[in-house]
């Protein structure tokens, strides 16, 4: 069981990780803009993408575990770190310690965006809430105090949307 097998998984891997930190620029704006018909073309993209790096993740594993099946190593978890002590090649070592600190990077970029852009659809969640709580206000809170002596005391004022009618 050869290496390269593994490098070229994560080569895929370094790809697939590398068009979702593209489309997370891309869904920034459209979170803005509240684009949402972009933002669901782009999700369908995400969904793809993502199930596309677990798959290569399983191959990845399955791989990592075959070679240490033949070499009858101590290692068992399929962790790419304990792949790149084993290995006796220095060619590919170093591939290995380079696709390594690639998806490392890479996953962490992918994070940090991710991250952002949650924040992004948590405050416009809340200013959603905030505005349908000031549309649907509770008409029995009068905050305008009014002389009892005037016309129309007691009477409650209706917002354009009440949840009661």
């Amino acid at each position: 069981m050869s290496v390269q097998v593994i490098i070229e998984i994560l080569q895929k891997q370094s790809e697939v990780y590398e068009r979702l930190i593209q489309l997370a620029d891309e869904k920034t704006p459209m979170l803005v803009r509240n684009d949402v018909q972009q933002l669901n073309a782009i999700m369908l993209q995400e969904r793809k993408l993502v199930k596309r790096a677990e798959e290569l993740e399983v191959s990845r594993f399955t791989h990592t575990n075959i070679f240490f099946s033949n070499m009858r190593s101590h290692y068992r978890l399929g962790k790419l770190s304990d792949l790149i002590k084993a290995v006796t090649n220095a060619d590919e070592k170093v591939a290995l310690t380079q696709y390594h600190r690639l998806l490392t990077d890479l996953l962490a970029e992918l994070k940090r965006k991710n991250e952002l852009n949650q924040q992004l659809i948590q405050q416009s969640l809340s200013f959603l809430d905030y505005s349908i709580g000031l549309l649907v206000e509770d008409p029995s809170e009068n905050y305008i105090y009014k002389n009892p002596m005037s016309t129309g005391y007691g009477q409650t004022t209706y917002s354009k949307y009440d949840r009661r009618r």
